[in-house]
């Protein structure tokens, strides 16, 4: 191996050596500093946008990702995913998640009634998730404390 150092001089314009400017950081708006409780517990886990009611199939493919569950978002008839063959609307899924050829790793926030609305999801929340030929990896987290987990094999 062979290294070749040389010095290299520049001339340089005496009007270009001042310091770049200061940097400051942004400062939180007054209302946020106002909501967050102080301490390590005003950190919140990123959850992207609810959704529910959604089908997913990748036949060769892994699904990864994360996932949050309104079970009481409304979902226009237009936009929902076709129910299988026998299914009712009874027994349409709010997450669904296949892969034939391929890995699920997911995590999957579930929201709860939210404060004051006074609405009470009537139906269990129903997500099912599965692979043919890959491992399937679920972290569930429940975002209120009246949610039930029931573990269907």
């Amino acid at each position: 191996m062979h290294i070749q150092v040389s010095n290299v001089t520049s001339q340089a314009d005496p009007h270009t050596n001042d310091p770049p400017p200061s940097y400051t950081p942004p400062q939180p708006a007054a209302r946020d500093q106002t909501n967050a409780p102080p301490g390590p517990s005003a950190v919140q886990p990123r959850m992207p946008n609810a959704c529910n009611f959604l089908a997913l199939f990748r036949p060769n493919d892994s699904i990864r990702g994360t996932y949050t569950i309104d079970p009481d978002m409304c979902i226009p008839a237009s936009l929902l995913p076709p129910l299988g063959r026998g299914e009712s609307e009874n027994d349409r899924k709010n997450l669904k998640l296949e892969s034939c050829n391929g890995l699920i790793d997911v995590e999957i926030f579930l929201l709860g009634e939210r404060a004051g609305n006074g609405v009470k999801t009537s139906r269990r929340t129903s997500i099912d998730v599965k692979s043919s030929n890959g491992s399937v990896s679920v972290k569930l987290v429940r975002l209120a404390p009246f949610l039930s987990v029931r573990k269907v094999l």
